[in-house]
């Protein structure tokens, strides 16, 4: 396979402006997204006729950063200065990007590191998560502009405050739910970041809100929870059986595409097929961004060379994904809309946050839903090492109406779970639902 970068003397950056802004969120949500406030609702700094405050400026700036890194791109990089990468890209998109030398300094990290990467069919955003996490930096926005800084500097030191509306996701005891939604928020969303557990985070409830302080990072993953868990919601209220199927909190579309690409089935003749060339092949087979993690393979001295040697006649593509990379200590797992080939134990960590729609397993006689029941069952029969309550990184909370499990695992414990909940439904006999006074069915 010819060298990609062959041609290539400088950096190269082309935005896919043919699929125009993506639906799905960023990698790391700048916006907290809410629903729509009412006709006539006044924001601060909002004032009457056309002037507009420089809160007004800095909110457009925020939001047209935040477009920018939704929109898919094509980059390529051959050991460009990433000043000048940052430059470009900001010429490119049209955005302030700032590069935060003080704590790149103080890191030991120059401005002129070298840059290497071939990205496609990624969002800017993923695309600059890929590029900065081999390099422990990161990306936030800051001061009305894009920061890159280090990743120590991005994850702390940041928190800011934001009230999320939680109205319509609470039932007759609105002050208990909420409780039960700050305990969900602290036990699926990055639990170490919150004060219970040495960090800095906080959740606090008024009237029908959650008042959180966190992190950008933290803000991006509760606003794409919550949005997903609205979604879900409203499946509910539909027939048939896509109402049962999980929803990913985050890049719930690229999550459908992946799951449909790694179900069909494939020949595999694989002799000595360098790892890069493996990657070429699946990116160009499914049309959806493969990714190496080059900083994990880097860290446990695997080549992207390393020859992969399998053949199969008609397996998904799923199943062959993990043979050939098994045999290696390779695993991969999807991050955002990319898939990531990394080592096995990275991939046995990183942990992805889905919704389960469990109205029909939780359901009780009387017509209400408790799904403390099933929180038990997966704990202690998906690799029960795994949860945090045996000293693993995964979590499950139910959400207070009981009708839904929002569960942070691992790809491969998601899959048991999935298989699990639809074994369930095929052979759960259910108790018929009794009557109300009234006549009609609870």
């Amino acid at each position: 396979m010819a060298c990609l970068f062959s041609s290539i003397v400088r950096a190269m950056c082309v935005a896919a402006c043919a699929w125009g802004i993506s639906s799905l969120a960023p990698s790391r949500p700048l916006i907290a997204q809410e629903p729509a406030e009412s006709p006539g609702a006044q924001t601060p700094g909002e004032q009457s006729g056309d002037s507009r405050s420089d809160m007004d400026s800095a909110s457009e700036v925020e939001t047209r950063i935040h477009k920018a890194l939704e929109t898919k791109t094509a980059i390529q990089f051959l050991d460009t200065p990433l000043v000048e990468v940052v430059q470009f890209l900001a010429e490119h998109h049209k955005i302030p990007i700032q590069i935060d030398r003080r704590a790149l300094d103080d890191s030991g990290v120059p401005v002129d590191l070298p840059i290497t990467a071939d990205i496609r069919g990624a969002r800017l955003g993923t695309a600059l998560d890929l590029i900065l996490n081999r390099h422990d930096l990161a990306h936030m926005y800051h001061n009305e502009s894009l920061l890159i800084t280090t990743r120590d500097s991005g994850c702390g030191g940041t928190e800011y405050p934001h009230v999320y509306a939680m109205a319509d996701l609470l039932g007759d005891n609105p002050k208990s739910e909420l409780d039960q939604w700050s305990k969900l928020l602290k036990t699926t969303q990055i639990p170490w970041s919150w004060d219970e557990q040495a960090g800095t985070g906080s959740v606090s409830a008024f009237r029908n809100t959650l008042v959180v302080m966190q992190s950008p990072e933290v803000h991006g993953r509760i606003a794409d929870l919550l949005r997903a868990v609205r979604e879900v919601k409203q499946a509910n209220a539909n027939e048939g059986t896509a109402k049962y199927l999980p929803m990913r909190a985050r890049d719930h579309a690229a999550f459908v595409a992946w799951n449909t690409q790694l179900n069909r089935r494939v020949d595999i003749d694989f002799r000595e097929i360098p790892l890069v060339d493996v990657q070429e092949y699946l990116q160009d087979l499914t049309g959806l961004p493969v990714q190496l993690d080059m900083r994990a393979l880097e860290d446990n001295g695997i080549s992207p060379d390393l020859p992969l040697t399998f053949q199969q006649h008609q397996i998904s593509l799923r199943a062959a994904l993990n043979f050939m990379l098994r045999r290696h200590a390779l695993g991969w797992h999807c991050s955002g809309e990319v898939l990531l080939i990394t080592t096995a134990d990275v991939a046995a960590h990183e942990l992805e946050d889905l919704i389960y729609p469990v109205a029909d397993l939780a359901g009780q006689a009387d017509g209400t839903y408790q799904c403390d029941e099933l929180v038990e069952l997966l704990q202690s029969t998906v690799r029960p090492d795994s949860w945090s309550i045996f000293g693993g990184p995964g979590a499950i909370v139910g959400t207070p109406d009981g009708k839904m499990l929002v569960v942070a695992q691992t790809r491969e414990c998601h899959e048991q779970i999935g298989g699990l909940l639809k074994e369930l439904r095929r052979k759960v006999v259910f108790e018929p639902k009794k009557p109300k006074p009234d006549g009609t069915l609870k």
